[in-house]
């Protein structure tokens, strides 16, 4: 990771200390985003919910309406020696656990060199990973579990690549492609000095990094997308009763897509310290599915699934299931009718009805980008 690091120093020498760019023009702000507009009927499992005050609204079948919308700020100039600097500001138009700025970084980009990140954004390998393909609410990032819901006290992974901290500050670089191959990774600082505009690391975690192989081409038709990395997030682990926040993991994942066709999955397997009396994220999560497009139409069909230890002393697994059907509709520039009906099981470790759930839901709505 020092070596990927270092090799970043070059960009940052030429985008910042070159000097002022004369015939450069200064970067103007243009607007974009994306607004997401959902309205489905969903059903959770009697037990969970009779046993669960806060869902006591979703019992039986129930209707409601999610929201995503989120507000782009992006401008760029080229700097008189070739580096490219460029900005980007991500305003959250629903709120995400009180945070109104989602993203904020500054990206120098050299051609002969590669990018260097700089601030609140995802992990490198998180940017290029490769999982299944969906049309509709998607497979991963557990959306999901805004139907149907993930009981609290159940552990379970919703994607398949390493992205401790959300939208923490780091530092990230990406190689240039060599061959369609390229190399990526991130850094974020320890929580108590990272004030990014997103979500921070786990309270306890030390710092987090993250190191990946990405590859894109294209033989005879057939296009080829794959990554495998490998990240850690380092705590303060070995205090009996307290719960440790460091882990390591490794992931990857594979897109291959023909003639309107997309198959592509993606794995993670995490390993965790663990303590006495606490509970473990120790275990795997994949994904997998298929879609076609042709025109303005879109189908899909994808699968996931993640086992995690849980409580320690329990020799059992925390266990989800997700399978989903999708569908989509291109109205115009911009503007995608979609839609997605799925089934989602949550079987915790333990019998306790509070601790379980499955249920369906039928999803539809507009998809909008600007």
């Amino acid at each position: 990771m020092k070596k990927l690091l270092l090799g970043t120093t070059a960009i940052a020498a030429l985008g910042l200390v070159a000097g002022p760019a004369a015939a450069a023009e200064k970067i103007k702000l243009g607007l974009g985003g994306f607004m997401n507009q959902w309205v489905g009927f969903a059903n959770n499992e009697d037990s969970f919910n009779n046993t669960n005050a806060q869902t006591a609204r979703r019992q039986d079948s129930y209707f409601d309406t999610q929201s995503d919308t989120e507000v782009h700020f992006k401008g760029s100039t080229k700097l008189d020696n070739g580096i490219t600097v460029s900005a980007k500001i991500e305003l959250e138009g629903d709120t995400r656990n009180g945070a109104v700025i989602d993203e904020s970084v500054v990206m120098l980009k050299s051609d002969s060199l590669g990018q260097l990140w700089i601030g609140s954004e995802d992990m490198a390998t998180y940017t290029v990973h490769h999982a299944a393909p969906d049309v509709g609410i998607g497979i991963e990032q557990g959306d999901f579990a805004n139907w149907v819901v993930q009981p609290g006290a159940l552990v379970a992974g919703t994607f398949t690549s390493f992205d401790p901290g959300d939208d923490s500050n780091k530092v990230s670089y990406f190689s240039p492609r060599f061959a369609g191959f390229g190399v990526v990774g991130s850094y974020a600082p320890d929580v108590a000095t990272n004030a990014g505009a997103g979500n921070p690391l786990a309270t306890g975690a030390d710092d987090a990094w993250t190191v990946g192989v990405v590859y894109e081409g294209e033989f005879s038709g057939v296009s080829i997308g794959a990554d495998i990395g490998y990240g850690a997030q380092n705590g303060d682990d070995g205090v009996v009763g307290v719960n440790p926040t460091g882990f390591d993991e490794l992931f990857g994942g594979l897109s291959i897509g023909y003639g309107g066709f997309t198959v592509g999955g993606g794995y993670l397997t995490r390993d965790q310290a663990k303590t006495p009396g606490t509970v473990s994220t120790d275990g795997d999560t994949w994904s997998l599915g298929v879609s076609y497009e042709t025109g303005p139409f879109g189908v899909s069909l994808g699968y996931m699934a993640s086992k995690r230890e849980g409580t320690v002393a329990n020799p059992a697994d925390d266990e989800l299931t997700l399978i989903q059907a999708s569908g989509s509709y291109n109205l115009g520039p911009g503007v995608t009718l979609a839609g997605s009906v799925l089934k989602a099981d949550y079987d915790d470790e333990t019998t306790a009805a509070a601790n379980n759930n499955e249920g369906w839901a039928v999803v539809a709505g507009f998809v909008l980008e600007f």
